[in-house]
Order: C-alpha cells, then sequence, then structure tokens
C-alpha cells in the first residue's frame, strides 16, 4: 500500500499511510521519465522494466524506513526480509499455550500514555516495525493448524491497533478462517468514527476492547498524555455498542483514575446489553519497559476493589477466563532452543529499544541486549528467556 509526495529534489514514498521513505528524482528519472501521482509513479517505459527498477529501488530504500507520526526508524517484515514472525514480543505472531493467538501486525501509538507497559506512544524513541499482512495471515494459519482447535485471533499490537491502515482487511481475511471463532482487538477509541465502525461492524466474530479509563477529560487526557476526547470516545462506543460486539475494559492506575471507574461502569451499563461481559477492568501491572508512573495495586486489595463496584453496581466485574472469554490450554509450540542455550545467529534489524539487536537462528527472531553488531554480522547468542517462543539474549 504506496502512495507518493512529491517534494524539492525527492519523492516521498509512505507505507501503508504510517511510515515513509525518501527517493531522488534523478533515481526515478534513471529508470525512466517518470510523473508522480499520488497514488501512482508513471514511467515512460514497459510495465515490466519500469516495476522491477523501481522495486529494486525501494528495497534498498527500505533500511531508511521511518514513522511518519515520530520520525523514529522503522523495520518493515515481510515475506522475504529473512525475518521470522515468531520470536519478538513486538511483532508478528505469539502463542501463549492457549486457544489465543496474538498477532502484532505493528507498533507505533498516536497517544503517549503515563502507564504504558512498552514505552510507546509519541515521545517515544524505539525502533518501529511493519509487518506484511498477507506474511502475517501466512504465519497465523500455520501456527492454528499445529494448535488444531477453534482459536480466538487477538489483533494485539504495541501501540493502538486501529493506526494499522490494513486493520479492517487483516480482521476481514481472518473471519473468513472456519477455525477463528472471535476476533478481538485493544483500542483507545480514538480513531474510531462512524464510516469506520460501519466496515468494522461488517465483519463477522470481531469485538473491539474499548480502554476507556475515565470519564473526566482531564484525567483521561492526564492519563493518555495527550488530548482525549472522552465526549467522542464514548459517542462512538454507544454507536459501535447498537451494531457489534464491545467491551469496555479500563485499565486501574492506582492515585489517576481510582473515581472514575464507577462513572465508567455507569456509562457502560446504559450500552445495549448483551448475553457477555460489557465491563472488564484491567490492574495496572509494573514492567521494566514501562513508564510505571506508580506502583500496582496488589492482586487481593485490587479484587477487592472490584466486589465493591459491583455492589454499586450491579454489574458482574470480577470475570472467570475461561468461563466467560472460552479460553482453553492447548499444546505449545515447539522450542527449538531453552533458556541458557548458547546459538549463532544472524543480526537482521535493529532492535525495539536503544542498543538491541534483531537476530535470527532456526526460524525464530531474538532480541540481542547490549550489542552494537552490525546487519548481516553472525554472533553467538546466550539465550536469557524462552518463554512463550519469545527469545531475548546477549552475546558471549
Amino acid at each position: 500500500m504506496l502512495d507518493f509526495w512529491e517534494e524539492e529534489d525527492t519523492v516521498r514514498v509512505n507505507l501503508s499511510k504510517r511510515f515513509y521513505t525518501h527517493i531522488q528524482k534523478a533515481e526515478l528519472e534513471s529508470i525512466a521519465p517518470c510523473i508522480v501521482e499520488r497514488n501512482a509513479l508513471t514511467f515512460d517505459c514497459s510495465h515490466q522494466r519500469a516495476e522491477q527498477k523501481f522495486l529494486n529501488l525501494l528495497t534498498q530504500k527500505l533500511p531508511q524506513l521511518k514513522t511518519i507520526v515520530t520520525h523514529n526508524p522503522a523495520v518493515y517484515v515481510h515475506k522475504n526480509s529473512g525475518i521470522p514472525l515468531i520470536g519478538n514480543l513486538s511483532f508478528g505472531i505469539i502463542h501463549r499455550g492457549t486457544s489465543i493467538i496474538e498477532i502484532k501486525p505493528q507498533t507505533s501509538c498516536n497517544l503517549d500514555c503515563v502507564y504504558c507497559s512498552v514505552n510507546e506512544g509519541l515521545s517515544s524513541n524505539q525502533t518501529d516495525y511493519l509487518v506484511e499482512r498477507d506474511y502475517l495471515i501466512e504465519e497465523f494459519k500455520r501456527v492454528a493448524a499445529f494448535v488444531n482447535i477453534p482459536v480466538e485471533a487477538h489483533i494485539g499490537v504495541q501501540g493502538e491497533p486501529l493506526v494499522y491502515a490494513e486493520f479492517a482487511e487483516l480482521a476481514q481475511e481472518l473471519s473468513t478462517l472456519p477455525y477463528v471463532y472471535r476476533i478481538t482487538t485493544d483500542t483507545n477509541g480514538t480513531l474510531l468514527n462512524k464510516p469506520l465502525i460501519d466496515k468494522l461492524s461488517k465483519i463477522p466474530k470481531l469485538r473491539l476492547n474499548i480502554s476507556l479509563n475515565a470519564v473526566d477529560k482531564e484525567i483521561a487526557s492526564k492519563m493518555a498524555g495527550a488530548i482525549y476526547n472522552t465526549s467522542h470516545v464514548m459517542e462512538m462506543a454507544r454507536y459501535a455498542a447498537d451494531k457489534m460486539d464491545i467491551l469496555i475494559a479500563p485499565l486501574f492506575v492506582p492515585g489517576y483514575n481510582d473515581d472514575e471507574l464507577l462513572k465508567v461502569v455507569e456509562f457502560a451499563k446504559t450500552l445495549p446489553q448483551k448475553d457477555y461481559p460489557m465491563v472488564g477492568i484491567q490492574n495496572f501491572l509494573n514492567y521494566t519497559t514501562g513508564r510505571n508512573p506508580t506502583k500496582m495495586m496488589p492482586w487481593e486489595p485490587f479484587m477487592s476493589k472490584l466486589r465493591d463496584l459491583e455492589k454499586k453496581t450491579g454489574m458482574r466485574l470480577i470475570l472467570d477466563f475461561k468461563k466467560d472469554f472460552h479460553v482453553e490450554q492447548t499444546k505449545q509450540l515447539p522450542k527449538p532452543f531453552k533458556k541458557g542455550q548458547s546459538v549463532y545467529a544472524k543480526v537482521v534489524a535493529a532492535g525495539r529499544y536503544p542498543k538491541t539487536r534483531l537476530a535470527v537462528a532456526k526460524d525464530r527472531s531474538i532480541t540481542v541486549f547490549n550489542s552494537d553488531a552490525q546487519v548481516g554480522d553472525e554472533i553467538k547468542v546466550k539465550i536469557l528467556r524462552s518463554k512463550h517462543n519469545v527469545f531475548f539474549g546477549k552475546i558471549v
């Protein structure tokens, strides 16, 4: 999905609406005389020559790919990139031994939440990733075939999933697979509008989990690290609830929205009630990669808070993962290496965080810490983590 913007001596090539790189006009003219339009480049030569030469040129420019919102460097992960889709927390496919298969098509976010567990958003200085949709679907099918029971496809990005330009197309394609019984995603709701909801409502099996953390706009904006129009999000939630499955999914962050959860639940009670939970309150957790503006509430006091809210609102808020969301345990994907093992791997791209690298071995990607290795280098890596086929390591 490409579009083009003519600048002084260059043409900006936008990939999937959220990422860009530049090509010199002289480089395009070296293929043939060229006319630049928003949705097309027209070369005065044969279609075969134009396509082959331009794709070769674009491939050369992809290492300079950046994210439009933050201008951070970005990596395009496609079928021929040499980057496996299993092994990384930030992109690709994750299977944690249940009937949920996580799909991560890209990183980046339009907000800057103070509680973000992966330090994503407008102030981020991390490397972003964008995954080719066909590559994602292909790998998802392979993992689902291994699991071999009906599965939930959860489109769960490190950031905001609706930033992914092909979100609707991805969800639509997943919905056609007979073994997918549900598709879910967690959205902050700010990018929802009525035409988009109308489009999404036509996708069977799709449920939106809307993370409305507060009714008060100032509190919600403080938590979001940006302007958060609660009136708009609540209006869109109401509009969507008439057309498709939604779940209101606030995150409780102690010291920020303590008094807002009651308001959020009371709002959810005004929506058309369905035969499934309408509210799922999550507890803030501390992560080493997160912003951590406060400490998490221990689980027993958190559960006590939910019980108190249940009494005040009459709505069931303590949910059972298996009973309410039909999650089943499954066999685990085989792991090609174990924690503590040393393996030789090839560096293929920058890692998500500064001083990390993305390396590949045995059809798995490995995040390597504290490394200055260059793309193409072969390195020896000691595996520090291998849980759920997500691999971290260090050079030895």
